[in-house]
């Protein structure tokens, strides 16, 4: 343990150094700059519940969860924690919570100083999240403390480490979305349960209650065919490139850049090399209808925008990781993904089930758009996509239920 808070305070030093130049490094030191006197001021008096997400896609776990404890237990207030700038500051649902902050580095003093101000009935973690220094601490306390929405595989390195492994040896209850991750985890003599992919339930509700997006509403009516391109890198423009300039007529292309800086969205701008582009920040009334390419530059859009596509792209698979599939999936589109899904459940599922083409390069991209651009073919692939998302519902009242009957003794 030692070992891991001296790596951990050499992380942080390492992001004040970046912080120089980094504005993403800055916005995490200048966030938690007077935290510990800010908690004080903010937390109600008495118990509360704890909910704690890396970022806005952990969110999406975490809200149908929190919500579905709320018809258990209404009386207790919720506090929530984000480790990432791009989650708390693109965070709007302060009205759930009593109070949202910054997570601070995990090392044994700042766990001692979180829990000496916040009592907590209870703690909850999503995904794969591990907190050495806070969940030792929980431990200690006997606090109960849960992490849900799990995916643990054989590629998940975080079992190869003794300190992690006693980690979740030490959690209440761990719930996984899959079968696949309980027993990966039961060779490492760690207990869990299957209760689902809570972020089913979110994507979900929000397709229930998406609001129009006006301007690409009415971009989108002038074409046949909209293809979406979703959280895209620059390793993911270079291989749409080409398809772009051979697609038939009547196609229209929007594309949304993971990272909306300025500098990021100018590079993919002019990757496609293209003139007739419209940018979302900078669309006026009446926009030359012969701009075929929308970039969606906004955060805090892309989920609603999915539901003007009929074919579904998300970036990241061939970079470091596949972004979320759950959005498009959320509107029964086909979706195209990159060869890096295979942490992913459900990526997994729609791979097996030929809801989701993996695309290696550009002729991958020009074969499956083709072959999607067939109506009868496009509907008979999002009927199951919509049956799967549909037989998948319900993870978060599976998840509070069981969390419930462990805190309810």
């Amino acid at each position: 343990m030692l070992s891991y808070d001296i790596a951990i305070r050499l992380y942080g030093l390492a992001i004040r150094l970046a912080s120089l130049w980094n504005p993403k490094a800055k916005r995490w030191i200048t966030g938690r700059s007077g935290w510990r006197e800010r908690l004080e001021a903010a937390l109600p008096v008495g118990q509360v519940y704890w909910i704690h997400c890396a970022s806005l896609g952990e969110y999406q776990h975490a809200r149908p969860f929190m919500m579905a404890m709320r018809k258990r237990d209404a009386d207790i207030p919720w506090v929530l924690s984000f480790y990432s700038p791009s989650g708390y500051d693109n965070f709007k649902e302060h009205d759930l919570f009593a109070h949202v902050f910054y997570l601070p580095l995990d090392t044994r003093a700042s766990a001692a100083q979180l829990l000496a101000r916040i009592s907590a009935k209870a703690v909850f973690f999503t995904k794969a999240e591990l907190w050495p220094a806070l969940w030792t601490a929980l431990n200690d306390r006997a606090i109960p403390h849960y992490q849900f929405s799990a995916s643990y595989h054989q590629d998940s390195s975080i079992l190869s480490r003794a300190l992690s492994r006693k980690c979740l040896q030490g959690l209440t209850l761990l719930c996984c979305q899959d079968e696949g991750s309980t027993s990966h985890l039961s060779r490492y003599d760690i207990d869990a349960v299957t209760t689902g992919n809570t972020r089913i339930d979110e994507v979900m509700r929000r397709r229930a209650h998406a609001k129009p997006l006006d301007h690409i509403k009415e971009w989108s009516s002038r074409y046949d065919l909209i293809v979406m391109a979703g959280s895209t890198w620059p390793e993911d423009i270079a291989i749409w490139s080409q398809w772009i300039r051979s697609r038939a007529r009547g196609v229209g292309f929007l594309f949304a850049p993971h990272d909306v800086s300025e500098p990021q969205v100018t590079q993919q701008i002019e990757m496609l090399g293209h003139q007739h582009i419209i940018r979302h920040t900078q669309i006026y009334a009446n926009s030359p209808s012969d701009r075929d390419i929308y970039c969606l530059d906004t955060v805090g859009d892309l989920a609603t925008a999915y539901q003007y596509a009929d074919i579904a792209y998300v970036g990241g698979g061939l970079r470091t990781g596949l972004h979320s599939t759950l959005e498009p999936a959320a509107y029964a589109l086909p979706v195209l993904i990159g060869p890096r899904y295979q942490k992913f459940p459900e990526v997994v599922d729609m791979v097996k089930r030929a809801t989701a083409v993996v695309c290696n390069e550009a002729k991958d991209i020009t074969q499956a758009v083709d072959k999607l651009s067939d109506d009868d073919f496009r509907k008979e692939i999002s009927g199951k996509q919509r049956k799967y998302m549909q037989s998948h519902l319900g993870a978060a009242d599976r998840t509070a239920d069981q969390i419930w009957s462990t805190l309810s003794r």
